[in-house]
Formats: structure tokens, C-alpha cells, sequence
């Protein structure tokens, strides 16, 4: 891990966020914050998933006030590393293999990067099966406006009621998958939950896994060797986190 990795997670463009938004500009203005505390330019960019919200916003939309964002990622992807969440896995239905590949996860640099939604629904904390989930998320993604609102209204309110998962997994519950992406890949980082949540369970062999709080909150990460900086945007200030000595909460 040389000069590091960006990791940006749960932006969803589309959703609450105006044209004027930008994933270049966040990804530039985060890489001048990273060189003003003194580490270099990150060698790889990690789009950890729901970068675009195709749930709850139209294609036609996301595509006409976020082209120059997806033209950016297209044009260096051979420096970013896409893995989609639940509400952008409909890029895997545009984008071929040509253009840029979309990961359901990746060890990379003996880091276990995944989105979270598909670690829920394997390791059983949604009831749901992964088939089943993938149509839900290309009916929610595909549907006309009117459609789409209803929909994501039904979705919602059974997730709330009855499934408690994704945002509304309670934070025991979360903990517990943490636990388990810990001791299965040793270093784990995922998105998906919008909650900051760290879990280390062996100092010595650096067992931990992350769940990283949303960009379009104001959060960026910046890993480099054992540390992981959280960087806030809106708040203007940065958090070390050190892997070798931090502890469960």
C-alpha cells in the first residue's frame, strides 16, 4: 500500500444531491486535503458502491447531471476500482468489461473491500436471498418516477417493520457482522450501513473490519499502511485511526 487508497462510499448522486455536486471535484478537494497532512497522492481510488442512487432517482436524471462524473470514472479506470452497493448495481447492466469492470468485492492489498449489502444477506442478518434482493434492486432502478416513489415506500416500510437491515440493522447486529468479516478476512472495510462502527479483535494479528460512515454525509478515507484518516468535509477536520491499537467500542 505505497501511497494509499481513497475510499469513497455511499455518495448516492442523484438522491438529495444537486447537479452542482461532483465526484471529481470531492475526490480532488480530498486528495489536497491528504497531501496537507503530509502523505502522498493515493495510488488507487475505492468507489465502495450506491456512488449514483438509481432507487430513488431517474436514469434519465443521474445520467444527464452526473455524465461528467461517470466520464470520469471511465476515463481512469485503470486508477479506480468500482464496487457496486444495492442502488448502483444497475451500472453492471450498462457498463461491459471493456469499459470498467463493477465488483461485487475485492481483497486488495490484503484488505477485504466490499459494499456490505451482499455480506448481509450471506452471512444472514436479511432474510432475503441475493437473487431475490438483485430483482428488487433492478425493479427500484428501472421503474418510472411515480412507480419508483411507491415502490421505494413499500421497500422501506418492510424493511422498518419486519427485516431491519441495511441502515435499520440495529448496531448489535452490525457489530456482530463486523465480528465476523474480521475474523474470516482479518482487515475489512464496507459501506452500505451509514454509521461509523470499528471492530478490532486481535491487536497482534491487526483482526479488524470497519463500517464507514456515508460521503454524502461529508465522509471521505484515506488507508495508508496501518492508519485510516476519516476525513469530514463538512466539519473540517480529520480523525487518525490507528489499526494496530485501536479497540472495540
Amino acid at each position: 500500500m505505497s501511497n494509499g487508497i481513497l475510499v469513497i462510499t455511499d455518495s448516492h448522486y442523484g438522491w438529495n444531491r444537486s447537479k452542482a455536486d461532483s465526484l471529481q471535484n470531492s475526490v480532488n478537494e480530498t486528495i489536497e486535503v491528504i497531501k496537507s497532512l503530509g502523505y502522498n497522492e493515493p495510488d488507487k481510488i475505492i468507489l465502495l458502491g450506491d456512488i449514483f442512487d438509481f432507487w430513488r432517482s431517474d436514469i434519465d436524471t443521474i445520467f444527464n447531471n452526473f455524465i461528467d462524473d461517470i466520464k470520469y470514472i471511465l476515463d481512469n479506470k485503470d486508477n479506480i476500482i468500482y464496487i457496486y452497493g444495492n442502488h448502483d448495481i444497475y451500472l453492471t447492466k450498462i457498463f461491459n468489461k471493456n469499459e470498467i469492470k463493477l465488483l461485487p468485492h475485492i481483497i486488495y492489498n490484503g484488505v477485504y473491500f466490499s459494499h456490505g449489502f451482499i455480506d448481509e444477506i450471506y452471512y444472514g442478518f436479511n432474510k432475503l436471498d441475493l437473487e431475490t434482493y438483485k430483482r428488487i434492486a433492478y425493479i427500484l432502478s428501472t421503474s418510472r418516477k411515480g412507480i419508483k416513489t411507491l415502490l421505494s415506500k413499500v421497500w422501506y416500510e418492510y424493511k422498518l417493520v419486519s427485516e431491519k437491515v441495511g441502515h435499520n440493522l440495529p448496531d448489535e447486529e452490525l457489530c456482530n457482522l463486523l465480528h465476523i468479516l474480521a475474523l474470516k478476512y482479518g482487515r475489512s472495510v464496507i459501506g452500505h450501513f451509514h454509521r461509523y462502527m470499528l471492530v478490532s479483535l486481535d491487536r497482534i494479528n491487526n483482526s479488524i473490519a470497519v463500517s464507514l460512515a456515508p460521503h454524502c454525509n461529508g465522509f471521505t478515507y484515506y488507508l495508508y499502511k496501518n492508519k485510516i484518516i476519516e476525513i469530514n468535509t463538512n466539519k473540517s477536520y480529520e480523525r487518525v485511526i490507528n489499526l494496530r491499537t485501536s479497540i472495540t467500542p
